[in-house]
């Protein structure tokens, strides 16, 4: 067993061993299907144990393999919540070697920041947000020497990630990620060109409701079909959120918990599967491990989460897709396309090959359970008034659980109070009779 993190910059200062994150052992996983089953279905033994894969196991990679994997893709974006923009830093740690501060912009710090953001500050959602990482070609223009990949085009790249939590999204945050797939698409012959990797993270922002990630889902497939040419290959991955920790605060206990997550995840590989997206989820990766505010995954768990992506990565096969106007069918079971023979496969997370409407399900929010859905206040002191300019795609609205602990007066007894999840004990219910000369 090899500990790819031994040569890693600020090793000494930043002590995390790729040995302490996953035990590497035999079988391992062949196929794509395979490692995405073992990767969600895994499990610790013990609080930040390393993580073993059920059955079969995932690669750990070297770095010459991440950019070998990175480099078959012209593009991989990832859209979606912080959890999202954490993976993405995390892939910049293992690019550049660098675990203090591989996933900010190390060239653009205060002098108070060094020491904030660095190690596991790099991943704080709130204090080192607007110094995170959002896109590798920021780091190739201004600290090129830190990025470890081969030059030329063996070791070539682009990773972005694009902020939309929202639902529905805003028009200007799917025009900025329709520029970003139009500037892909232009960069290049489709023809010619290298596949595009997507990857979507999304679900605490709408409280865990499954239509409502449906939907935005669906309206992000629209910009892609609108602006990526269906010459170009695609491969896309929807990756759920993950475990809570102790310091969720208590009006998330019920509609974030254990409950709602597991409901969630299961209802939307569902929701992937119909719309041919691979899934891969991440309950059992972050249960039993460091979260620093009771959501976000500390630096072990969020290099975890980018090698399973990697893991993913190097499995898929992306094909060619048809736009979604192509495919959009004016009711149920009268379109053309219900008549389509689908092919034949057994994988049951398939690649697209088509990239229909999303079909939303009208499942009952089993996550929404909360009586009163009060919103958090802003703790004073806690905007984010760093005034230096943001790339557009680092417009995020700040999560309203990472502002303040306080809980609102009325919701601070709502495990008391009854809701979808628990009902209110029936009444009037006849007692029995008990018979006279028995004895209970």
């Amino acid at each position: 067993m090899v500990d790819t993190f031994a040569h890693f910059d600020h090793r000494r200062t930043c002590p995390v061993s790729a040995l302490d994150i996953h035990r590497p052992f035999e079988p391992l996983c062949r196929t794509k299907d395979e490692v995405l089953l073992a990767m969600s279905g895994g499990g610790r033994i013990g609080f930040d144990a390393p993580y073993m894969p059920r059955a079969c196991d995932m690669r750990w990679y070297d770095t010459a393999e991440i950019c070998a994997i990175l480099s078959r893709f012209d593009r991989v974006l990832f859209v979606g919540d912080a959890m999202m923009r954490h993976v993405v830093g995390a892939l910049h740690v293992l690019v550049r070697e660098n675990l203090g501060y591989g996933a900010v912009t190390a060239w653009n710090f205060r002098p108070d920041e060094r020491d904030t953001c660095f190690c596991q500050g790099q991943f704080d959602p709130l204090k080192c947000s607007v110094q995170g990482i959002f896109a590798s070609d920021d780091v190739a223009r201004f600290d090129p020497a830190s990025l470890r990949c081969a030059a030329g085009p063996a070791g070539a790249f682009s990773i972005q990630t694009h902020v939309i939590t929202t639902h529905p999204p805003t028009d200007a945050e799917l025009a900025r990620l329709g520029d970003a797939l139009a500037y892909a698409s232009s960069s290049s012959s489709s023809s010619s060109r290298g596949p595009v990797a997507l990857v979507y993270g999304h679900g605490h922002h709408n409280d865990l409701n499954v239509d409502a990630t449906a939907g935005w889902l669906g309206a992000i497939q629209h910009t892609i079909a609108d602006q990526l040419p269906d010459a170009v290959a695609r491969a896309q991955l929807f990756v759920t959120p993950g475990g809570f920790g102790p310091e969720m605060y208590d009006v998330d206990v019920v509609r974030h918990g254990s409950k709602a997550l597991s409901l969630f995840e299961t209802a939307m590989a569902d929701v992937c599967r119909q719309n041919q997206i691979d899934l891969l989820g991440t309950v059992n990766a972050t249960t039993q491990t460091t979260l620093t505010d009771g959501k976000h995954s500390d630096i072990r768990t969020n290099l975890l989460k980018a090698m399973m992506v990697l893991n993913w990565l190097d499995k898929v096969d992306p094909v060619r897709g048809q736009p979604v106007e192509h495919a959009a069918s004016d009711s149920a079971g009268d379109s053309a396309g219900d008549n389509k023979a689908k092919p034949e496969t057994t994988n049951p997370n398939p690649n697209p090959n088509t990239n229909p409407p999303l079909k939303e399900p009208k499942l009952p929010n089993h996550a929404a359970v909360a009586a009163v859905d009060a919103q958090t206040p802003q703790q004073p002191g806690t905007a984010d008034t760093d005034k230096r300019a943001k790339s557009p795609s680092q417009a995020e609205s700040v999560d309203k659980n990472s502002l303040s602990k306080v809980v609102p007066q009325e919701n601070e007894h709502m495990a008391d109070q009854p809701g979808p999840d628990k009902a209110p004990a029936p009444a009037g219910l006849p007692r029995r009779k008990r018979k006279s000369g028995t004895r209970r």
